[in-house]
């Protein structure tokens, strides 16, 4: 997995968000980082070099580059936008003059969405490789982070959380069958009882 960072040239506070975020993915995947991009041309052209030996590629994309890369990955796929319904009542709640581009995202791609719907994440999957654009700011994508791993491993990848709930609803369905049996058992004597005493 790669990481590009697509920020401002000179903005110091950029450069800290996307060595964090880049320190966060390399706790769950396997990360390698590339060099900063600041202009479009320069990311889609790296995008393309990158994508020829890596299967997926993480984008941490600037707040003033987020729309321009949103409209640029659309144009590149020759795919249209699609408002997504839940993203788009949140962005206006938050922010009624935000940009149409804000809750718009690239026809079948997978939607990671932020706490109040801005700048949210989302993911592009062809046949072998995946694009995944998340925000540089750790308080939007940080609740993001288990959607992105679902979407770069698929639903086979479960957290020790998720198999510890499986086991515990497994053992009390389990209880639930030996009470209704051992129930079942007591009114079938209590009949049988009642049948013999007569």
């Amino acid at each position: 997995m790669k990481f590009i960072p697509f920020i401002k040239k000179n903005r110091a506070v950029d450069y800290t968000a996307a060595t964090e975020l880049a320190r966060t993915l390399a706790d769950s995947f396997r990360l390698s980082p590339g060099a900063p991009q600041w202009e479009i041309k320069g990311l889609i052209a790296n995008l393309g070099e990158t994508l020829k030996t890596e299967s997926t590629v993480v984008i941490g994309v600037s707040k003033f580059h987020y729309l321009k890369l949103k409209k640029a990955l659309s144009m590149v796929f020759k795919a249209e936008l699609f408002e997504a319904v839940s993203v788009k009542s949140d962005v206006l709640f938050a922010d009624e003059d935000a940009h149409e581009l804000q809750y718009c995202f690239i026809e079948g791609s997978k939607v990671f969405k932020s706490v109040d719907g801005l700048y949210s994440g989302y993911g592009i999957q062809g046949e072998e490789q995946k694009i995944i654009v998340l925000p540089l700011n750790e308080e939007r994508y940080k609740p993001m982070l288990a959607e992105v791993r679902r979407f770069v491993f698929g639903e086979e990848a479960k957290t020790q959380f998720t198999l510890e709930q499986q086991a515990k609803k497994r053992v009390s369905i389990c209880s639930l069958v030996s009470a209704v049996l051992a129930l079942a058992s007591v009114v079938l004597s209590l009949g049988v009882g009642f049948y013999f005493i007569r």
